[in-house]
Parts: structure tokens; C-alpha cells; sequence
């Protein structure tokens, strides 16, 4: 009798070490105002995973997410690659965004911005903040989402770190001249010492750009992602120092490249190689000259 009530006693302590491990675990997908959580009971908190269609694209994420009386505090907003048709992006119908004090942790990378006009952020945020419209970390240093609604996009003075993935939906970039990281040309972003192309918006008014003379190296991503938007920029001039770029598949066979080199090196090697069209010989006046021709444009 002893023995059977052990095992007995043994199973059932099993039986409740499951039942606890799966209920800690347990996790919820629930939709409130057009916003989909992601409910984590172990933690008590919450995931913004989507933003459901509407009309107005007008989504306020709440603080607090109560369900079946139990309250879930909202820290994160982060795309889930398995709901609820396996990689999307997020934010593609968003036009005006609301974010509590409580979320913590943005993923951008998956976020697109191209529809917002707005973001508002709590007051009460010690994570974010909202500078010329777009969203930055507390100390305005690093770019989370960017909101260019009349085409131009002013970067906050303290900016030191920026990945243009697919960021860029606009037509001018401005950085403040104080700005110690970065600087504008004609309203592309640099490098502050002009060696690093870091960004082409992605609906630039003009349809050439000169890359100057100084430019080293284009960037990952400087000009954008070829699935989502139709990159408005046809003629590019290379200046004679680029030696690197940083990944070739930015560019769309659309592109016609001209340069003064007569002398191949990496870069136009590869471009020559993959059959992109390449027109040699080109001092950056005659370019300009020729674009001029073209579009009728200064």
C-alpha cells in the first residue's frame, strides 16, 4: 500500500510539474482594435505581432491588455513570422501610430514605414522619443521609425547610428550641420567625412545622382531594397575613388552607370561582368550636362 501510494504520490507531482510548465508557457493570440497580441502567460506580458486592415489606419496600442481578467503589460512590438501567414512585414497599413510608455523594445527591421504620417509617443517614455516628427531612442542617437509625410526627412542632430533597410520612403534626407556622424548632398545621406554613401531616398525627385568624388564605399541597403519600392533613380555617376560596395543586388538592371575611369577595379569589374549598362569617359560635367539634356533639369 505504501509503494502504490508513492508512485502515486511521484505521479501526480509530475502530472502538476507538466500542467505548470504548460500553463508558464502558455501563450495567447487575441485582437483588440485592430491590434494583434501576442499574450504571454508566464510573464504576464504582451506582443504587438500585426496591425489588422482598417479605414482610418489610426492604431493606438494600449498599456495594458486585460483578457479573461488577467492583465498583460505591452512591451514589445515585433513582427511574428509564423502568424498568420508565415515572414511579412509590419506596419504596411499603418498611418497614424500611438505607443505607451510601456513598450520597451521596437523591432524596425521589420517594419514598414512608407504609409506614416504620424507617431505619437507617452510622455511618460523613458525609452522614446519623438524628434521632427520620427521616432528615436531616449537620446535621439539611433533611428527607430521615420516619418516624412510631406517628403522630407530631418534626422535629429544627435544621430549616430542608421540602417536604411528599407527606411528611406521619402524624397530629401536633412542632417542638421552639427550633426557629427553624418551629413547631406543634395539630399542623400553620408558619412560625415564623405567616404560612405549611407542612404538614397527611396523617391528622390531626380532620376540620376552623382556619388562625389570622395565616396570610398557605398553602404548595405543605400539604395534600398529592390522588392518594395520602384527606385525612381535610372543614371548614376561613380566618382573615381569608390573601391567597395557593400552589397551589388541594391541596384536594379534599370541602372545606367557612368564613370571618367577607363581603368577597371572591383566595382566596375562587377558591374561590367553582370551586364550592367556602363558608359566610360564621363567627367561629372559632361554627366550632368547629358542629364540635363535628358530631363531638361539643372
Amino acid at each position: 500500500m505504501k509503494k502504490f501510494l508513492s508512485i502515486f504520490l511521484v505521479f501526480a507531482m509530475l502530472l502538476t510539474a507538466l500542467c505548470f510548465a504548460g500553463c508558464s508557457s502558455k501563450t495567447k493570440y487575441v485582437v483588440l482594435d485592430d491590434i494583434c497580441y501576442v499574450l504571454q502567460y508566464a510573464t504576464h506580458t504582451a506582443r504587438v505581432c500585426r496591425f489588422e486592415e482598417n479605414e482610418s489606419g489610426v492604431y493606438k496600442i494600449k498599456g495594458i491588455v486585460l483578457w479573461e481578467g488577467q492583465p498583460f503589460v505591452v512591451t514589445t512590438i515585433q513582427n511574428d513570422w509564423y502568424y498568420p501567414s508565415g515572414y511579412d512585414y509590419l506596419g504596411k497599413e499603418v498611418r497614424e501610430l500611438y505607443i505607451p510608455a510601456t513598450v520597451s523594445l521596437i523591432d524596425s527591421d521589420k517594419f514598414i514605414t512608407r504609409n506614416l504620417e504620424k507617431i505619437e509617443v507617452s510622455a511618460l517614455s523613458t525609452h522614446f522619443k519623438v524628434i521632427e516628427g520620427s521616432l528615436y531612442n531616449a537620446t535621439g542617437s539611433r533611428l527607430i521609425l521615420h516619418v516624412c509625410g510631406d517628403g522630407l526627412f530631418k534626422t535629429s542632430k544627435n544621430l549616430s547610428s542608421f540602417t536604411p533597410n528599407k527606411q528611406c520612403v521619402c524624397h530629401t534626407i536633412e542632417v542638421p550641420e552639427e550633426n557629427k556622424h553624418f551629413k547631406s548632398i543634395d539630399g542623400v545621406m553620408y558619412s560625415k567625412d564623405g567616404t560612405t554613401l549611407v542612404c538614397v531616398p527611396l523617391n528622390r525627385a531626380k532620376p540620376y545622382l552623382v556619388v562625389p568624388q570622395e565616396v570610398t564605399h557605398i553602404g548595405e541597403n543605400a539604395f534600398g531594397f529592390l522588392s518594395l519600392v520602384d527606385f525612381p533613380v535610372v543614371h548614376i555617376y561613380l566618382g573615381g575613388k569608390l573601391k567597395e560596395v557593400n552589397d551589388y543586388s541594391q541596384f536594379r538592371y534599370k541602372n545606367i552607370f557612368y564613370t571618367e575611369s577607363t581603368v577597371y577595379n572591383e566595382v566596375l569589374s562587377y558591374l561590367k561582368d553582370h551586364d550592367y549598362t556602363m558608359n566610360y569617359g564621363y567627367t561629372e560635367q559632361q554627366f550632368l550636362a547629358e542629364m540635363k539634356e535628358l530631363y531638361g533639369e539643372e
